[in-house]
């Protein structure tokens, strides 16, 4: 009897171990708003008209209403940080239709217009992206680590 109860006793601990060791992932408060993240960015110096920047986007969606069918529907803001205004690019569907279902993976922007503006041989630059639902609703805004655009 001496030898089950230090065996319940183990058991217990474990258990214990195995329920208060894990910590819940954090769910964000609205999950039906796109959220989006920057995995990477490469080449960190680009050679202007010849080299294409890639931006890998991490993405999730409580609702997987990400994406259109219409092309000429553009729900993906990329904006130069030396320019006023961002460029806007279209995301097919990324569920199935009519699904209502939590979404997550990655997608890949190549930026192949990266060139100099101003007069010198080299500037720097940083990318900001963000990405609309057919809600309407627009993600949280992220920026890329800084580039360089050579000559």
């Amino acid at each position: 009897m001496h030898l089950n109860l230090i065996n319940m006793k183990k058991i217990i601990l474990i258990i214990s171990l195995l329920f208060f060791g894990c910590k819940k992932e954090e769910l964000r408060e609205d999950m039906d708003v796109p959220y989006i993240s920057i995995k990477r960015i490469t080449p960190k110096i680009v050679q202007e008209f010849t080299e294409s920047v890639l931006l890998e986007i991490s993405y999730e969606d409580g609702n997987g209403d990400l994406g259109f069918h219409d092309p000429d529907v553009l729900s993906l803001s990329v904006q130069d940080s030396r320019l006023e205004t961002p460029d806007y690019y279209h995301i097919p569907p990324l569920a199935p239709d009519g699904e209502e279902i939590y979404i997550k993976g990655t997608f890949n922007i190549y930026l192949n217009t990266t060139f100099l503006i101003g007069v010198g041989s080299s500037e720097k630059l940083r990318y900001t992206v963000r990405i609309k639902d057919r809600a309407e609703n627009w993600s949280n805004t992220v920026t890329s680590e800084e580039i360089t655009v050579v000559e």
